[in-house]
């Protein structure tokens, strides 16, 4: 283990007591970082050059005393890692009014706030902001519309900010892994098998006995999904980078060539829906420009 160097200041994770958190934690301590690191409850190993807070993320109070705990540190933040979140994998129409609001609390609302509280310091250390997003903030996957309208949120939330404090010099990036090995999905697959039918339309019930078997092999193939360590590593190099790129996609051969291609798709849909269309020859040229882009 590389000993800290203090230069490089502290690194704000949140959610570190599984999965990305986790294994995002160990990585940076590893690379001889200070981490700061949240969990809900206090049952986070304790280790050299770690300190651990409790963080709700649901609760504005909860929020608002780590965040004033922060700038009382008075110490450089070199980056603030928005990790923490929740997972729903279910029909837009079997998920409850409440999940959903407490899905957005947590993945998108909460990081608002951590960002705006925490702001005179992120200005004054110029603190890397990176959120943990997805791929489902790319691309909608089947179960995954609420989830993906986190996430699309998220990668919004991003773009904005990075247009919003340009002139800040505050790099902002986000991470888009794909399938990872972490409690969250095992969690929401298993929610999902413990849905209540009562009421629901009779193709609803039977769309959920047509997903049952494949959420069930899901769940017996969760041990053999990618490794967080991957996440981490492009976490470190953000980290390192002068100039962060916008977004790092942490995904395998097909996942990739799933959400490039589809992005493409989407793109010349749109052209095509536009009455101002641009032509094929303009499409391509614009594409090889952009294949130029660094």
């Amino acid at each position: 283990m590389v000993k800290p160097d203090d230069e490089k200041g502290y690194v704000i994770i949140t959610g570190i007591n599984s999965g990305i958190g986790k294994e995002l934690t160990s990585f940076l301590l590893f690379q001889g970082y200070r981490v700061l690191g949240t969990s809900r409850f206090l049952d986070v190993d304790t280790r050299p050059n770690l300190e651990v807070c409790t963080l709700e993320l649901t609760s504005n109070e909860s929020i608002s005393n780590f965040c004033e705990y922060v700038i009382n540190l008075n110490k450089p933040i070199s980056a603030i890692i928005l990790n923490a979140g929740s997972l729903a994998l279910e029909p837009l129409l079997m998920t409850k009014d409440d999940d959903i609001e407490e899905l957005f609390r947590i993945n998108v609302f909460s990081s608002i706030k951590i960002i705006r509280k925490l702001f005179p310091i992120i200005n004054k250390y110029k603190t890397k902001i990176i959120f943990i997003s997805s791929d489902s903030g790319l691309v909608t996957f089947p179960l995954t519309t609420i989830y993906s309208m986190s996430k699309y949120a998220t990668e919004s939330l991003a773009e904005g900010l990075s247009m919003e404090l340009k002139e800040f010099d505050i790099p902002i990036s986000t991470i888009n892994p794909g399938n990872i090995r972490s409690n969250i999905m095992k969690n929401a697959l298993s929610r999902y098998l413990k849905n209540d039918l009562d009421g629901l339309d009779p193709k609803l019930i039977e769309q959920f006995y047509a997903t049952k078997p494949k959420i069930m092999e899901s769940i017996e193939a969760y041990e053999n999904e990618k490794h967080p360590i991957n996440v981490a590593i492009a976490v470190n190099e953000c980290i390192k980078e002068t100039k962060p790129k916008a977004k790092y996609l942490v995904t395998d051969p097909d996942e990739t060539n799933y959400v490039i291609k589809t992005l493409i798709e989407k793109a010349v849909i749109l052209n095509k829906s536009s009455k101002h269309n641009m032509s094929d020859d303009e499409l391509r040229a614009a594409l090889e420009f952009a294949l130029e882009l660094d």
